[in-house]
């Protein structure tokens, strides 16, 4: 009887409805929160590989043999095509 009372229990969703299509009512009706685009993560790389740049820049260092130098060549290339 436990199992059957929380299956078509007295809960946020309606009765009328079979609990087989429960989850697509939910997703039509239900205000739930928003899912994570990546966004924020995508932004944190970003500005991570901006710094590495400004700090091989500004040092000179090369990272996996290339400098900043090679960088902005190969930006430049792709902006000219």
């Amino acid at each position: 009887m436990e199992e059957t009372r929380k299956k078509y229990g007295d809960s946020k969703m309606v009765p009328a409805i079979h609990p087989r299509y429960g989850s697509i009512y939910s997703d039509l009706y239900e205000e739930k929160e928003e899912k994570s685009s990546g966004l924020f993560l995508r932004i944190i790389i970003a500005v991570l590989l901006f710094a590495l740049f400004i700090v091989m820049d500004y040092s000179g260092e090369k990272v996996a043999k290339v400098d900043s130098k090679r960088i902005v060549e190969a930006i430049q290339e792709e902006m000219s095509e």
